[in-house]
């Protein structure tokens, strides 16, 4: 089905290899794609793909330089069918110079991963980084929940469901993509605090992890407008999620909100 993946990675072709070994052994999980900008297009055309969003990670301060020039060349190349987010670190010293630059670059968000980037989503020094991206109305897409490679963490949940409820409440105009169904392993507390809030979730990692019902309910409750398609290639299959997507009892409307409409909006790809 035709549609857009809002989750997804790549990286440098003189990279790519040496990223997914590294991020493969940091958990029990292997890639199922090789991370390069060819072999995304090549599963979204296997997939009947229409676009991907890509989504990096600032590891340490300073890194958004060359991922926004990095985002520019894909932008560049393959802007029709991929868009390439920008991210920034909590360690950064000016994040509303560098979220400026993304807005200017017109990049469509950038990423945010607590485990890898070392912070909780209410900490204090993120907040300067979350309203530098309010004022330029940048999407901000967070890893939400617990982490494969992260089981041993003293913070288990740097952006579990309660934490990220009270920044919007504090933060009322972010916009805001909660991964993994708004919090992966936590879908419990994601049902009693975040579901029904004004916030975007999306289903990568959840369709083989999580009951298929309670995925089912979480979708309906919280509105399919508000939930998008995402697999977290290059460490899912796109057309295995789609088909396991299909499986679990959304009718064609819903699922084709789901799969394109729900991003296309989010993603501001039409008014």
């Amino acid at each position: 089905m035709p549609g857009i993946d809002i989750h997804t990675h790549a990286f440098p072709d003189n990279v790519a290899d040496r990223a997914v070994r590294k991020l493969s052994g940091m958990g029990d999980w292997r890639a199922i794609g090789d991370g390069t900008v060819d072999g995304l297009i090549a599963s979204m055309d296997a997939a009947d793909l229409d676009m991907a969003v890509v989504c990096p990670v600032a590891t340490k301060a300073g890194q958004w330089k060359g991922i926004l020039k990095w985002a520019k060349k894909v932008r560049k190349h393959h802007g029709e069918r991929l868009l390439p987010l920008g991210s920034l670190h909590p360690k950064d010293a000016a994040p509303a110079r560098a979220v400026a630059k993304m807005a200017e670059a017109e990049l469509p968000g950038l990423k945010l991963h607590p485990f890898y980037q070392d912070f909780c989503i209410d900490d204090d020094r993120v907040r300067p980084l979350l309203d530098a991206a309010i004022e330029h109305d940048l999407l901000v897409v967070l890893h939400c929940g617990h982490d494969i490679g992260f089981e041993n963490d003293p913070i288990p949940d740097r952006a579990g469901p309660a934490r990220i409820a009270a920044v919007l409440r504090e933060q009322p105009d972010l916009r805001l993509l909660c991964t993994h169904m708004g919090g992966w392993k936590m879908w419990d507390d994601v049902e009693r605090t975040l579901v029904g809030m004004d916030v975007t979730l999306e289903t990568s990692f959840c369709l083989n992890h999580m009951p298929p019902d309670q995925m089912l309910r979480m979708i309906r409750r919280h509105g399919v407008e508000r939930v998008c398609f995402g697999t977290d290639w290059p460490w899912n299959d796109q057309q295995a999620e789609e088909s396991a997507l299909a499986q679990i009892g959304l009718d064609d409307s819903e699922l084709r909100k789901l799969m394109t409409s729900s991003a296309a909006r989010l993603l501001k790809l039409y008014e």
